[in-house]
């Protein structure tokens, strides 16, 4: 339905709304804006309480000032003032998407603060009807990028973000910097029974799989690992982190009951090495200074590095001896892959907020000025980052839209499609006005003291009818299977 189209289906313009359709419209905004007193900019966080609840949490005490609360993207727009500084968790789906070009139309500053690691089947190989956007962060749409490293900073500034990266670290990641814990491992594994059962924790990414093809590599991989603990010999005692069901398919208890990230910090504590997908629970392991091994069956480059790799079964035995009694200059290795993705030379949750508020002063003066919304200018420091333009007619050659160089016509095209979906958004809504009332009708007719009788013997004939033409097909099935008889004998 167009209502879920990610990115205005076929024709993909998202590439021009942070730019070129912003800049149409941003005009005529900003002179209303002249002259009126502008108040204290307000902090929205973008999404639902549970969405962006735990991303949001360690900055409402040190932007309180702000007074920053959770706001759904259906609802932001009606909400968000001119200055206000705007959020976001994601870019992935149109709910947002949508949000971020309104907002900027509004002089509303927007930050897409980014929580955890970059994924390459995320970003490259998902499903060809998948409802996140296709070229997500290609470019990012908000006016700046709170990346968790350097090295992220690198990869979406090649992505044709230079201008919009800004090197922050991860707020909720404070907590180990506070803890104290990643010392104390660090001589525990020193001193550690190399003889002595291993306890390591298995851990799967939110989304572990993105086609169907990637979640059977998946259990593969896992079932791996399983089979091979399996043997007392191995002296390894799994204890199962896992996601999208795959419990059930292990046929193992889960110790994950929420996914914030507090759970897992408790439970690091008490295991002596982590094995887990291409997630951001490995930069919480290495954090945590357990030796982190990569569970990564799928051929496809990884944006993050790490110490250990198990790339098929034939690996786990040489990993897991190492995870065991890990040698120190793989340990010092994890260290230096951890400070190229993470950046911890300070408070994260300090750096956040330093941004904001810059963006929320340069926002009053360009609102002041009578400009649009520019922050093209680095806001913290940070090395310059070298990277080659994005070439988006050769990594999406199947999008026409790319193809297109002419604006005024990718302008006009961009306006009829958002036209198009107000269309169909408002037919949507009416087929569903019409659904309920129908639901009403039929539970009237449902409890009638004689329509509700004959409707209910429909409903169990036709059940038994449906079972009888199923088990028919299945005898029709069963016959066709059977051996032929090949006119040889038999023993």
């Amino acid at each position: 339905m167009a209502k879920l189209s990610p990115c205005l289906s076929n024709a993909a313009f998202d590439f021009t709304r942070s730019s070129l359709f912003f800049y149409i419209v941003s005009r005529s905004s900003i002179h209303q804006l002249s002259g009126q007193h502008l108040s204290h900019p307000s902090l929205l966080f973008i999404g639902t309480p549970k969405e962006i609840g735990h991303h949001a949490s360690p900055l409402m005490q040190p932007l309180s000032d702000y007074a920053p609360q959770i706001v759904d993207p259906s609802t932001v727009v009606d909400i968000a003032k001119p200055g206000d500084i705007a959020v976001f968790y994601s870019e992935h789906f149109e709910r947002f998407r949508s949000a971020i070009d309104q907002l900027k139309n509004n002089s509303v500053a927007t930050l897409y603060m980014i929580d955890g690691v970059l994924e390459w089947r995320n970003a490259w190989e998902n499903q060809p009807n998948e409802i996140a956007c296709p070229h997500t962060m290609r470019p990012v749409l908000c006016h700046k990028v709170a990346c968790i490293g350097e090295n992220q900073a690198r990869i979406l500034s090649s992505w044709g973000n230079a201008q919009k990266v800004e090197v922050v670290g991860v707020p909720r990641f404070d907590r180990y910097r506070q803890s104290g814990h990643a010392h104390q491992r660090s001589l525990d594994l020193q001193n550690r029974d190399t003889e002595s059962s291993l306890d390591v924790l298995v851990v799967t990414a939110k989304t572990p799989a993105f086609t169907t093809g990637q979640m059977e590599t998946v259990k593969r991989s896992l079932l791996d690992l399983k089979n091979y603990a399996a043997n007392p010999a191995n002296n390894i005692n799994l204890r199962w982190r896992l996601t999208a069901g795959l419990e059930k398919f292990l046929n193992v208890r889960n110790l994950a009951s929420e996914l914030s990230g507090s759970e897992l910090f408790e439970q690091m504590q008490t295991v002596d090495a982590m094995i887990a997908t291409p997630s951001t629970s490995i930069v919480e392991g290495m954090l945590a200074e357990l030796p982190t091994a990569v569970l990564n069956y799928h051929v496809c480059p990884t944006y993050l590095s790490a110490a250990w790799q198990i790339n098929g079964p034939d690996q786990i035995a040489a990993v897991v001896r190492e995870l065991r009694n890990p040698p120190e200059a793989k340990m010092m290795f994890q260290r230096h892959a951890l400070a190229q993705t993470l950046s911890q030379q300070s408070s994260a949750t300090e750096t956040m907020a330093t941004l904001i508020r810059k963006m929320a002063d340069v926002a009053k003066e360009q609102i002041a000025a009578e400009q649009p919304l520019s922050f093209s200018r680095p806001l913290l420091s940070h090395p310059p980052l070298a990277h080659d333009p994005l070439d988006h007619v050769q990594l999406f050659p199947g999008d026409q839209a790319f193809l297109d160089s002419n604006v005024v016509e990718l302008q006009a095209l961009l306006s009829n499609a958002r036209r198009h979906i107000k269309h169909q958004d408002k037919r949507i809504s009416d087929l569903e006005a019409e659904l309920t009332e129908a639901h009403k009708i039929f539970d009237q007719i449902n409890t009638h003291p004689l329509a509700g009788p004959v409707i209910r013997l429909r409903e169990r004939i036709l059940k038994v009818l449906s079972a009888g033409k199923r088990n028919e097909v299945l005898l029709e099935d069963s016959e066709q299977t059977l051996p032929h008889d090949s006119g040889s004998p038999t023993a």
